[in-house]
């Protein structure tokens, strides 16, 4: 019987360490996105696309992300900060919606910046369409 309650107590105790490890995760990476964004000027439309694109990669502070990604492109519509909308979309199970994101972000780039890498963009829309067949 003891030797069952050690067991249990041990279980416990590491299930708890680790998902405190993963929290303490999370909260670091929210922190500093949120550092990048206090830092910056209000108009910094690229800030804000960073700490959103920060949140979205790591998969935490979504609902932040959001607010972020949105008042960026608000500021400034950028083949950058709509491929992230797309990413955070995709990451939202809104495949259609990153596609259209993805498919905007392209033809803003092309539009707009002399030398676009289109490489990312056709791979990520390859990708969606390839698990709609």
């Amino acid at each position: 019987m003891k030797t069952l309650v050690k067991v249990i107590v041990a279980t416990l105790l590491l299930t708890v360490s680790v998902f405190g490890s993963y929290a303490k995760k999370d909260d670091k990476i929210a922190l500093k996105s949120r550092q990048i964004v206090e830092n910056a000027t209000p108009d910094d439309w690229k800030a804000l696309a960073e700490a959103a694109a920060i949140c979205v990669k790591k998969k935490t502070n979504l609902t932040q992300a959001a607010e972020w990604l949105d008042k960026s492109l608000s500021i400034k519509t950028t083949a950058y900060n709509l491929e992230i909308k797309g990413d955070y979309m995709l990451l939202s199970n809104l495949p259609q919606e990153a596609m259209s994101f993805y498919l905007k972000a392209m033809q803003t780039g092309l539009s707009t910046e002399s030398n676009f890498d289109v490489t990312a963009l056709q791979s990520k829309i390859a990708k969606l369409k390839n698990t709609k067949n």
